[in-house]
């Protein structure tokens, strides 16, 4: 026996959901390093209306490689490389309902850790995958006879984990992303790994958000 189920769209309610895709090439952009900043117009008259004062924010989608001729990326802060397998995303939009709680410091073991609270948070996952060098073909890169050429073809993709969270409406305001290390909750950045900790912002960044208006209660 099969089902097959209809999906039903309502046009009121999908008028209120809004993607929003935002890529960045660290070279060329004054506020770098883990931290990337853009406006956000409100799409339509529902974004500025004091009818809608809060939304729900999901990572769709999020992607970075390193520059063309950058062979050696790897994620860094102003400290050390790392290795990395999962981003605590953060956007500096009001939110009373997420927590990021350390536990990394002895000292913070009777204290029940360090919590972190406020303030869009999602985990993503990310992995590593072929995506071709400057050429457009993966072959070369892959095979190349040195291990330090070979990062040169790839990149690192990931999505939000669970439900969207419940945020203040961040239309018509400049945002900041960052890219965290959720266990040090420190920006972190793709740089040349021989280049050492604290190298320039090499990144190509990508996101993708969906946005739901929550209308005020009457």
């Amino acid at each position: 026996m099969s089902v097959n189920s209809v999906k039903v769209y309502s046009i009121d309610e999908e008028k209120l959901k809004f993607r929003v895709i935002v890529s960045f090439a660290a070279d060329l952009i004054l506020i770098d390093q883990g931290r990337y900043e853009f406006q956000l117009p409100p799409l339509t008259s529902f974004g500025n209306s004091g009818h809608y004062n809060s939304c729900v924010i999901n990572c769709d989608a999020f992607q970075v490689n390193s520059q063309v001729g950058t062979n050696d990326a790897c994620w860094m802060n102003n400290l050390a490389l790392h290795r990395l397998g999962a981003l605590e995303l953060r956007l500096d939009v009001p939110s009373s309902q997420t927590l990021n709680s350390l536990h990394i410091n002895p000292f913070f073991g009777n204290q029940g850790g360090d919590n972190r609270m406020g303030g869009y948070r999602q985990l993503v996952p990310i992995e590593m995958k072929l995506i071709g060098n400057g050429a457009g073909g993966v072959g070369a890169a892959y095979d190349a006879p040195t291990a330090a050429a070979k990062p040169g073809a790839f990149g690192w993709f990931g999505h939000g984990v669970g439900d969207e969270i419940l945020c203040g409406n961040p239309f018509g305001n400049k945002v900041i992303i960052s890219n965290n290390m959720s266990y040090g909750d420190t920006p972190i950045w793709i740089g040349s790994a021989a280049a050492g900790a604290g190298a320039p912002d090499l990144g190509m960044y990508q996101y993708q958000f969906t946005i739901t208006m929550v209308p005020n209660r009457p």
